[in-house]
């Protein structure tokens, strides 16, 4: 009846428990959007502070200094 299954008294984690509640799958919703958000910010950070330096010339200085006003704005965004 249990063939190939590990059971325990206590699991690790229960997937189902998980599955069951609607507030579990929002955290995990928002968790993962969060974490899009997150890589996609540091993605492309990356890649314009590597467009600025390597195509357009800056140096890593001016880079940070544009790269401050655009720190500004995110900033002042999600204060409101």
């Amino acid at each position: 009846m249990n063939a190939g299954r590990i059971l325990t008294a206590d699991p690790t984690l229960s997937t189902s428990s998980l599955r069951r509640t609607r507030r579990a799958a929002l955290e995990v919703t928002v968790n993962c959007r969060q974490n899009a958000q997150w890589l996609l910010l540091m993605g492309s950070s990356f890649t314009i502070a590597a467009y600025l330096q390597y195509v357009r010339g800056y140096d890593a200085i001016q880079s940070g200094v544009i790269f401050s006003a655009a720190t500004a704005g995110v900033l002042l965004s999600s204060l409101g």
